[in-house]
């Protein structure tokens, strides 16, 4: 990690990599499709990825742990970049995504009573 002379931070690929756990590849790959657009290089061609990139990066993770798919994400940064006109937009969009996170929740807690109930005939034998 770089500092620059506004004192904000600077990652080079492979920080970003293990900060992130993604792989090189797929954070050129997210940049490559959008997801993570405009990442700065240096003379020399190195990435360099800023804070903000890496709070966004974050962001997507999050966002994928959910189960949403890269071109939802996608859609989601391209609304943000054309500014606070697609505020309900993007608010949409989380909203479906936490729709059917709270689905999934439902499912699962469905389950786990089910596999407690067999826990418990099983310790009842």
């Amino acid at each position: 990690m770089t500092t620059t002379k506004t004192n904000s931070r600077v990652y080079s690929l492979k920080e970003m990599k293990e900060l992130s756990g993604l792989s090189e590849d797929t954070l050129r790959y997210y940049e490559k499709i959008g997801i993570l657009p405009g990442i700065s290089r240096l003379p020399n061609g190195h990435r360099q990825y800023s804070q903000h990139d890496l709070d966004w990066l974050q962001f997507v993770l999050c966002l994928r742990s959910t189960g949403m798919p890269l071109k939802e994400i996608k859609t989601y940064r391209e609304l943000q970049e054309r500014g606070d006109s697609t505020v309900l937009q993007r608010k949409v969009l989380l909203l479906s995504q936490k729709e059917k996170i709270l689905g999934e929740l439902d499912t699962l807690h469905l389950a786990l009573k089910r596999i407690n109930h067999k826990i418990e005939y099983y310790d009842s034998l």
